[in-house]
């Protein structure tokens, strides 16, 4: 929806729910949607973040007959897309992904012509007056760039499909890695560097790092998702891949005060876990700043993790979480 004031429009990820095909994509914009749009936009539209798997982008690049169903349900239902997740190229749900998120990277044609898929969708799907963005993957998964050549295919592929290239600020991602939220989003401004999408999601964060804290975080851990974690140590900041290689180095050695920032998605709303805080302050620093200086058009939530939390956390239904996300962002924002 349109938020006025210059603010942009704002969705959620329908990376949330099961989509990895157009079949089970559609069952859940046709289950999902309304019920939200009917709590959150009313009579208004609605706009929508269409997560588009290489498997659906192939179903509906090559058939006019399903973009036309897809058009149909947004007329029927006042909605419109506005922005479209191409970062998962297969699976997302109900089988380990990890690092695998990456794969296929942007040195192949894989993800090329996938890309290519979503562009010409939206170009059909999407109303006069909206200028659609697509979120990809960023390049590839670091520890597998191996040389220059590697970078030279990225860019080759990349000049092959972009018309206009800007960022998605994950201020999730960003608080994991202790970035000064305003800091770092003023110089992008300062840089001329577009911000296409503005992402709000807060992470897991662990301001004192005991074994009780660890017990019950590896409640968390029992993810198929990757759990980045950063650890403040010593004035110094240490990485792992995932929060279970962080486990294991406390459990090896657990003396000194040490904290933890996991990139573990919880809810946007929420602020104290009880053990755990989260990292809600980066989503409020960002919103600030938006509020003051729009930074995008396209602002959006992206809780994908519901369900996989512990069940102390689960206290309705996915339509539940997704509007009281929306609620809580957009109440920053008036």
């Amino acid at each position: 929806m349109d938020l006025g004031n210059g603010l942009g429009h704002l969705t959620y990820s329908t990376l949330v729910h099961p989509a990895d095909d157009w079949e089970k994509l559609y069952h859940s914009l046709v289950t999902y949607l309304p019920k939200v749009k009917a709590r959150i936009a009313g009579n208004k539209s609605f706009g929508v973040c269409i997560r588009l798997s290489a498997n659906t982008a192939q179903t509906l690049a090559a058939s006019a007959t399903e973009r036309d169903k897809l058009k149909r349900f947004l007329a029927d239902n006042d909605m419109y897309i506005y922005t479209a997740n191409a970062f998962v190229y297969g699976h997302f749900k109900g089988e380990k992904v990890k690092e695998q998120v990456y794969e296929p990277d942007w040195r192949g044609e894989e993800r090329t012509q996938y890309t290519i898929n979503v562009a010409n969708i939206l170009a059909d799907v999407c109303p006069e007056g909206v200028a659609p963005s697509i979120q990809t993957s960023p390049l590839g998964f670091k520890p597998r760039v191996t040389g220059g050549d590697v970078v030279a295919s990225y860019t080759d592929h990349v000049l092959r499909v972009i018309a206009h290239l800007g960022i998605v600020y994950d201020i999730c991602h960003q608080a994991v890695e202790y970035e000064d939220i305003t800091a770092s989003l003023q110089k992008l401004v300062d840089g001329g560097v577009p911000i296409f999408k503005l992402q709000e999601a807060a992470a897991l964060y662990v301001p004192e790092v005991t074994q009780g804290a660890v017990d019950t975080l590896k409640k968390y851990a029992k993810t198929i998702y990757l759990t980045q974690t950063m650890e403040k140590r010593n004035g110094k900041i240490n990485r792992y891949l995932n929060v279970d290689d962080a486990i294991a180095a406390f459990e090896k050695d657990p003396s000194g005060p040490r904290e933890w920032r996991t990139h573990i998605h919880v809810p946007v709303f929420l602020d104290d876990l009880g053990q755990f805080r989260t990292t809600r302050f980066a989503i409020e620093d960002a919103l600030r700043f938006h509020k003051q200086k729009p930074l995008s058009r396209h602002l959006e939530v992206e809780t994908y993790t519901w369900d996989m939390l512990p069940d102390s956390l689960k206290t309705g239904d996915i339509v539940d979480y997704v509007c009281r996300e929306l609620d809580w962002v957009r109440g920053q924002l008036v």
